[in-house]
């Protein structure tokens, strides 16, 4: 695949960024699982890259910023490198929006909001997320509740919308923040709606009200160190 920067504002005589973004819903079946994945190479026609960097998730393997969630909860996204999906972080700086609205153009957008719960410690409920976007639209989603990655949407290749979150992940009995990373990858305007909804409720000797604040670490600010 050739792509072209003629449309593109280039520096003919300073540093140019060029950023890539990639994703994949895993390996292949069978023999072909042992095949790469991934860009495999580049070149630049008429120039020379000086280095590249990869920016996986913040720290890497070492599980001591998030020992509770671990290193496979979150991957490269701004958004997870620096903790925007986490309980604590401080969006009030943010401008409102909803990816209900929809997109007109290719991009990477994040959204991020707070749902209060106060279920009755006597009730044993639980809580699904429906995601819902046309299956002809190329976007991938991913859903983040308190900090855990607990959905990957993707309308034009499988048929999964509803991701159920467990208590103790979930506050039965406080805020909740959910995050959603939204990549739109093409010209087509898309939208993606988003609706939390009560799956059951019974009443049981099991207290949804468990002492469950460890699971869900909140922010802090050594994430600055990986913008």
């Amino acid at each position: 695949m050739t792509l072209s920067f003629a449309n593109a504002t280039i520096h003919s005589n300073g540093t140019n960024v060029l950023l890539i973004a990639q994703d994949n819903t895993g390996h292949d079946l069978r023999a072909d699982a042992v095949k790469p994945r991934g860009i495999l190479g580049a070149t630049l026609s008429g120039a020379n890259f000086t280095h590249w960097k990869i920016a996986g998730e913040a720290g890497g393997e070492d599980i001591q910023l998030d020992p509770i969630r671990g290193p496979v909860s979150e991957g490269g996204l701004t958004a997870e490198r620096l903790g925007w999906i986490l309980p604590g972080f401080d969006d009030s700086a943010w401008e409102f929006g909803s990816p209900s609205t929809g997109f007109s153009e290719p991009g990477i957008y994040f959204y991020r909001t707070v749902v209060p719960l106060d279920v009755p410690a006597d009730l044993d409920a639980s809580f699904t997320f429906v995601l819902n976007a046309p299956a002809s639209k190329h976007v991938r989603v991913q859903l983040f509740v308190n900090g855990y990655q607990y959905g990957r949407f993707n309308p034009y290749v499988g048929n999964e919308v509803k991701f159920p979150v467990p208590p103790g992940v979930l506050n039965y009995g406080g805020d909740n923040v959910v995050g959603l990373s939204v990549w739109v990858q093409s010209e087509e305007e898309a939208k993606v709606e988003i609706e939390m909804v009560q799956e059951y409720a019974i009443e049981s000797s099991w207290s949804s009200r468990f002492e469950s604040e460890y699971l869900r670490p909140g922010w802090g600010k050594e994430r600055l160190a990986y913008a």
